[in-house]
């Protein structure tokens, strides 16, 4: 890394950032660090479609994620006998799965970032890499949104609260709203 041009050692930076916080329960530090900023209006359209596409790609895939959640409580309204402990440890295992996948998820697609920033020539690098900046900013800053809703929901199901299944729903509903925002955040960049 030490000999790669400093764009791409910022981005690798910016991406292992994100997992220590993410890791520590703190996505929101991140944000401090990295906060969501206006993309540069110099990128070539093709490069930001290009970049957008990985960007999309990213938000597909955590959404996946999410939804394997919402199934596990979908498992856990129907079962007849639930076991506090036993499912408190599923959805706890499941929570610190997501955590992993997601940063596998923006490591994955921060090189192919990065590969499709080196087929451009030396002059546009910069620029792409921070449009891709941009990107992984501001999708983060809704993934922590929908982050906020699957840790309150996991805290509904091991607190075992009374109306549990209709906030489970309105957490979903929110997770729901974030990635629809995601979306449109990316839709509309530029």
């Amino acid at each position: 890394m030490s000999n790669s041009p400093a764009w791409e050692q910022k981005l690798r930076a910016m991406v292992k950032y994100y997992a220590a916080c993410q890791q520590a329960g703190n996505t929101r530090k991140f944000l401090d660090r990295y906060p969501v900023t206006h993309a540069n209006g110099d990128v070539d359209p093709e490069v930001r479609d290009k970049l957008k596409q990985i960007g999309g790609e990213s938000i597909a895939e955590h959404k996946d994620g999410a939804d394997e959640i919402q199934n596990l409580t979908e498992e856990l309204k129907n079962d007849p006998n639930p076991d506090k402990p036993q499912w408190e440890e599923r959805v706890n295992q499941k929570r610190e799965e997501l955590k992993r996948k997601s940063n596998e998820i923006l490591d994955q697609k921060t090189d192919e970032a990065i590969d499709y920033i080196y087929t451009l020539p030396d002059q546009e690098r910069e620029t792409a890499a921070d449009f891709w900046k941009t990107i992984l900013a501001g999708f983060i800053q809704f993934w922590a949104d929908a982050w906020d809703w699957i840790v309150t929901m996991v805290k509904a199901i091991t607190d075992w609260i009374a109306d549990m299944w209709e906030t489970i729903k309105a957490s979903f509903r929110q997770v729901g709203k974030a990635f629809e925002s995601a979306w449109e955040w990316l839709k509309n960049l530029f």
